[in-house]
């Protein structure tokens, strides 16, 4: 089970981080973001290859469950993967109006006829 997460994991922190890097080189994503996304995979990747991080951490705070890192890894996954695209959908659409409101205001308006 935790092989399969790890490799889930790591496809999809691989795949952000590239595609992440796209948009910025193409002027889509700010540095900012950019490096933000990036350090979050990072960290996603991480703690996929190294669950026992979450473990420990449990252990620290008084829940002695075992395992129960890797659903909390999952979630982790999701939640963020989720997050990315969120913010991807509406990075996209604050273009869109942009443009649109742009366009709009540079359109010629008829002059208007005395009656």
């Amino acid at each position: 089970m935790r092989d399969i997460v790890r490799i889930i994991a790591a496809l999809f922190g691989i795949f952000i981080i590239f595609k992440s890097w796209s948009d910025y080189r193409g002027n889509k994503e700010s540095r900012i973001m950019f490096l933000f996304w990036t350090v979050i995979w990072l960290a996603v990747l991480i703690l996929a290859f190294f669950p026992s991080i979450i473990d420990i951490n449990l252990n620290r705070f008084g829940s002695g469950r075992d395992g129960i890192g890797t659903f909390l890894g999952i979630g982790l996954v999701i939640v963020l993967f989720i997050s990315y695209r969120l913010y991807l959908k509406s990075e996209r659409i604050e273009r869109q109006l942009t443009k649109l409101v742009q366009d709009l205001a540079l359109k010629k308006i008829p002059p208007k006829k005395d009656r």
